[in-house]
């Protein structure tokens, strides 16, 4: 006998679609979590034991931050302002263990930071559409698995990029729950950590958030000037301030989209500003862009031979050949072009959420959000492959949609997350092969790919067919 539709005080719940029950199986869960449980442990000695990398450059400022100097070593040499005050502040808390302690608490905090931002945005997304407790482990499950590459990357610097994810990830909870003062201040640490969240700010006060956005003016001013003021002197932190600002102009007036000034130009880097320049304009041989044949170029883009010698390497094609200044016309066209569309998606304020629905509230504000943390990462000067661990909420998002059975598109999307960011392209297609492959940004564009899904996604609040559904009784999460 045919079940009824659920009535109004029940709520439709979706199960997994039958292709893909046998993911559900106790032993399909349980390899799983031993396949990722294993992976962690082992990246935990490779990570805390011997590598060093960005971690060691954060550390170090750090200690220069406890020998009450900012923006210093701790052997007093100058470092880069690439972030603000307050962020030596935060590197100091790092660089009061001895190094290898220090490293191993960020990595466990990075793990439980992992594990707790994808349980949130589970929470999140269940408000939105409910799905039964197996179709919600194996999205969790999925949005690491498929990201594990990115995220392995990230835990050989200790997760420090995870840890913006879980910053971000409070701020938006803290936004659906009506807590103004805790999301302005977990939206100034994830400026202060990193300054591209800034962009948050604006989708704030865009979003007519006015309280939120004030708190988290406030506390920038007293994370970034306040108490560095009191740490390191007035004196020291005018001059840091102006430091970091004028790296930010220095930035701003770049008229070249491959460059920056902080680093010369990587393929490795998949910001998409160089994402689009590579199509746009023709490298020499000489440009670190140019990808030579193997021997002809070291592993830092230094050429071993003559101008005249180098050819490309195999698979290496070059497309336009615009001016820089043509290509940042055109760049900047389409980020223009990006901005009125994400305005137009966006065009609604959100209400108070003690005034709203909670399910009409969290389904604006929650994949918005995580659209938004892809942006920040994208229109950075540098997005590395670590970087993309802030994919997690849209590839959870997708994911449940995926298991459900309910469009063909996220399954497809998340095939294509698959390829990109899972298989080892250095092992299949070797070193020169790999390069040639991450020259084509196929990651910048497998993250816009997810962005504007998750925003284009069908209302879940919409019917569904009663195939899908299983009855609830209740309708709280």
């Amino acid at each position: 006998m045919m079940n009824s539709p659920p009535s109004s005080n029940e709520v439709a719940t979706l199960d997994v679609a039958p292709q893909y029950r046998w993911l559900t199986d106790g032993w399909v869960i349980v390899l799983i979590c031993g396949l990722l449980t294993a992976g962690c442990v082992a990246e935990a000695v490779s990570s805390i034991g011997f590598r060093n990398n960005d971690f060691l450059w954060h550390y170090n400022m750090g200690q220069g931050g406890l020998h009450g100097h900012l923006y210093t070593d701790g052997l007093g040499q100058p470092v880069p302002a690439h972030h603000l005050p307050g962020r030596v502040l935060i590197d100091a808390l790092i660089a009061l263990l001895p190094y290898r302690l220090s490293r191993a608490v960020i990595f466990c905090g990075a793990i439980a930071a992992l594990i707790w931002s994808v349980m949130t945005w589970s929470l999140l997304a269940q408000r939105v559409r409910p799905v039964t407790g197996r179709v919600a482990v194996l999205a969790g499950l999925a949005s690491v698995g498929l990201l594990a590459q990115v995220i392995v990357r990230d835990l050989d610097e200790c997760g420090l990029q995870i840890l913006l994810l879980a910053m971000m990830t409070a701020a938006v909870l803290s936004l659906v729950r009506g807590k103004w003062l805790w999301c302005g201040l977990w939206v100034a640490m994830s400026i202060t950590y990193k300054t591209n969240p800034a962009l948050l700010w604006g989708y704030l006060v865009y979003k007519r958030r006015w309280k939120e956005a004030l708190a988290c003016l406030g506390f920038l001013i007293v994370i970034n000037l306040a108490l560095p003021a009191a740490f390191f002197g007035v004196h020291d932190t005018r001059q840091a301030v102006g430091r970091f600002v004028d790296l930010a102009e220095r930035v701003a007036q770049v008229q070249d989209p491959t460059v920056n000034p902080i680093e010369k130009p990587k393929n490795q880097n998949f910001a998409l500003k160089q994402a689009v320049a590579r199509f746009l304009m023709t490298f020499p041989p000489e440009h670190s862009l140019f990808l030579a044949r193997d021997g002809q170029k070291d592993s830092s883009q230094n050429l071993l031979v003559p101008v005249g010698e180098v050819q490309p390497a195999p698979g290496f094609v070059q497309f336009f050949d615009l001016s820089p200044r043509a290509a940042d016309r055109i760049v900047t066209g389409i980020l223009l072009l990006l901005a009125a569309a994400l305005a137009w998606r966006f065009r609604r304020s959100l209400p108070d959420p003690a005034a709203a629905p909670g399910e009409a509230w969290t389904r604006e504000a929650s994949r918005e959000w995580a659209a938004m943390m892809v942006l920040c990462m994208l229109l950075s000067p540098m997005a590395w492959t670590q970087h993309f661990v802030l994919l997690v909420p849209c590839v959870l998002w997708l994911s449940r949609v995926g298991l459900v059975g309910k469009l063909g598109a996220p399954r497809l999307m998340l095939l294509w997350v698959a390829i990109v960011m899972t298989l080892p392209m250095r092992v299949v297609l070797g070193r020169q092969g790999n390069l040639v492959w991450q020259s084509y940004n196929a990651m910048t564009l497998a993250a816009l790919m997810l962005m504007g899904l998750v925003l284009t996604l069908p209302d879940p609040m919409k019917p569904q067919p009663e195939r899908e559904l299983i009855r609830q009784p209740g309708g709280s999460i």
